[in-house]
Formats: structure tokens, sequence, C-alpha cells
């Protein structure tokens, strides 16, 4: 495997040198919608299915189902304590462990008459850095969460989560919190509290480009895991066919990010207001004959700076799920960067899932005018999400990384174990 030993500093220097065109494409525009079509057109050709790799393609609802957040992910509804119970290769008397989960499961979920609900997510991992070839291997923490959901009235609800794994990034926070009003299914939600506003798809991967971006050794983070601002949002999931959101945010979390140091850092005036919207389309809800899909995207603005994403989702037969996602950010005059992600998920057995994606990233900068430089990362990644037991999940992965400095094999692994 050869090795580029040029310093970072020196590669962005020789860079500064190249005249590229600002926010060239170069045909992947191209190439994300030929992925679109083709998932469009197996929706016409297909017969109906509900079973997926996901676990909302698979259930054939969306993620708000198993989640108390209504954006997925963090704390689990009774719903989603049940499937996540239910879902694994194992049952516990298969392995006569019945009476560990005998402890850990008492058929609750809550306490006090469902006023309180509690979950966890810890997940540890192994990886060796893609930089140079003789990285030494980790193990180390990735999160330590604590949730807790306390439902006071049939419309007034409070949930919040504390995180007491490393903090890796800049941006990311620790904590959250958020207070949800709904009178009933039949009229939207109102949050309000310290929260992450609803952008794109949000997925325990956080190594995905479309919430990084390409640069000369890897990936820089722009949205960070547990990202969270003050703000409010309403959501309107009680038209059956649809989601849409809509929000108003502070930027002080988002305002810590620095791209390549501080100079292009996406947030340059702190506490400037973010303004969110996104939406989620499920045209099943027409065409019966349809199997589940989605398709929808979101935009996120805050003064010059914007960030898009696109995506779509389709069931193409029993247990098989296509997906693609688009992401791009940009900052007038200065920096554009995009994202294109395409990738199948597979289960073969209840509780297994195989998955492989493919990622290209490109980003542009122009900090001179008339010097401008680009830079592109790939990324092929073949995964697979094993539930052997009730409440944990072993994650193996196998990623051929290729950026502007290297080209790269590692495998990792990933231990995830929830309640």
């Amino acid at each position: 495997m050869k090795k580029n030993r040029m310093t970072h500093n020196f590669f962005l220097d020789r860079l500064f040198q190249r005249n590229v065109q600002f926010g060239k494409v170069k045909y992947t525009l191209s190439i994300f919608i030929l992925l679109f079509l083709i998932a469009i057109g197996n929706i016409v050709f297909l017969n109906n299915t509900k079973a997926t790799s996901e676990f909302s393609m698979w259930t054939g609802k969306p993620c708000s189902t198993c989640h108390v957040n209504l954006q997925g992910g963090g704390m689990r509804k009774d719903f989603g304590w049940q499937f996540g119970k239910d879902a694994s290769f194992f049952t516990p008397d298969e392995l006569s462990l019945e009476g560990v989960y005998g402890f850990l499961d008492k058929n609750k979920y809550s306490w006090f008459d469902g006023l309180l609900a509690a979950g966890a997510d810890a997940r540890y991992a192994t990886f060796r850095s893609y930089k140079t070839d003789d990285a030494p291997r980790r193990v180390f923490p990735m999160q330590a969460s604590l949730y807790s959901n306390l439902k006071l009235t049939d419309f007034f609800k409070l949930e919040g989560q504390y995180n007491f794994g490393p903090k890796i990034f800049n941006g990311q926070r620790m904590w959250s919190y958020s207070m949800l009003f709904q009178p009933d299914s039949t009229y939207p939600a109102l949050i309000v509290g310290f929260f992450q506003p609803s952008m794109g798809l949000r997925d325990c991967d956080m190594t995905s480009l479309d919430r990084r971006i390409a640069a000369p050794d890897g990936t820089e983070v722009l949205i960070a895991t547990d990202y969270a601002e003050y703000g409010a949002e309403v959501i309107f999931n009680n038209i059956g066919w649809a989601e849409f959101n809509a929000g108003i945010f502070d930027s002080e979390s988002l305002s810590e990010l620095s791209i390549f140091g501080t100079t292009l850092a996406p947030i340059n005036v702190k506490n400037n207001p973010s303004l969110n919207v996104r939406g989620i389309l499920y045209p099943q809800t027409f065409f019966e004959f349809l199997p589940y899909t989605y398709f929808g995207g979101s935009v996120l603005i805050n003064g010059e700076f914007v960030y898009n994403t696109g995506f779509a989702g389709i069931a193409v037969m029993d247990d098989l799920h296509l997906f693609a996602k688009y992401a791009s950010s940009n900052l007038p005059g200065v920096r554009f960067t995009e994202s294109f992600i395409g990738g199948i998920t597979y289960m073969p057995f209840k509780g297994i899932l195989l998955g492989f994606r493919g990622e290209r990233g490109n980003t542009y900068v122009n900090i001179i005018p008339g010097n401008s430089f680009s830079m592109r990362t790939d990324q092929l990644v073949a995964n697979a999400k094993i539930f052997l037991l009730p409440y944990f999940e072993i994650i193996p992965e196998y990623r051929y990384m290729r950026t502007e400095e290297y080209r790269s094999i590692r495998w990792a692994l990933q231990m995830h174990f929830y309640y």
C-alpha cells in the first residue's frame, strides 16, 4: 500500500497554486440523479413489500414510531423498546439466559403508571487510523448516554439525555432536552428546548459524508455528533403521507466548528439565528402497490452559510433496501462542499443486516480570488449490524478510503448496548 508522505500544510500550499474553477461538479450531480432515477424505476416494477433492512424500512414506519424524539434517535418509545427486545437473532430462552433477561425485562417500559421512562445507549469501538501504515489499534468508548422521558399529560412531555462519554468534536454537546406539546395526533407538534434541528436523516454512523466533508487527509466534521442548539421547531407529523419540519435555533454550537482553521468556520457571528426546514414524502400512502418508499430533503440557513440535504430509500424486495443521499454546504465565494452517497442493505436472517455503501465528497475552496483548489475523498464501506441478543448489537466494518494524501484499508469493530 503506497502512502504519500507529504505533510498536511505542504499539501495545502501546493494546492493553492492550482487554478481549479470554483464549484465545478464534474458530473457527480448526474451520478446522483441516475441513482435516484434507478430507485424510482424500481418503485414502478416491483411488488409491494414491507420487510426492509433498516428498522424504519423493515417496519414500514417512520423513525418516530420507535423513538421519543420525533426526528428519530435517542430514547425509545414502548414500541421501540419492544421491537428492540424481540428483533434479535437469538431469544434469551434459546441460550438459557431467561434469568438474566428476567432481571432486565419485567415486561415494563415505564414506571408510576406511565409517568416516567428511562433508557440507555453505550458504544465501544476498536479502530486504527487511516493516515499512517503503522498506526496502533485503539479501543475506546464512543458513547455512554442515559435518557429519560416524563409524560406529564397526553399532550405535554419532557425528554432529555446526557452522554457520559468523551467529547470528541467541536460543536458536540453532552446533553440535550426538549419539551413536546401536541394536543392530539391530529395536530402538529411543537418542540422547544436544547436539541438538534431536523436536518437530513439521523444516522448513528457519523463517519458518513452527509455530515462530514472532504479534506486533504480524510474528512472534516461539519455537523458534530450530539450537535444541539437552543430553539423551537414545529413538526407536522399528522398528515400521514408526509412529514414537515420548520424551526428557528441559536448557533452557538455551530459557531464552534472550524473547517481547515477558523478562516473557513461555517458561522462567524455567534448567536446569529439559524432557520431550518425539512420535508419527507411517503408515496405508498397514495399508491398501495408501491413498496415502502420515502424521499425528502432539508435546508439549514445561517447568514451566508447554507446546508442542504436530499435523501431517498426504497424496499425493492423482501428485506432489501436501496438508499441514496446528497448533501452540500456553501459559503459564497469561499467554500463549497458536496457529498454523494449510495448504498444497499439486506437482511438474510432476523436480527442480521448486511450493508454496503459508496461515498464521494468534494470540497472546493477559494480563499484567494483567482486561486482555487479542490479536494476529494472516496469511501467504500462493507458492514453488518448483528443483533445477537436483545439489547446487544455487534457492528463489524471493512472500509476503503482514498484521499489526496493516501489510500488505505481498515477494519473496525463496534459493540452497542442499548435499552
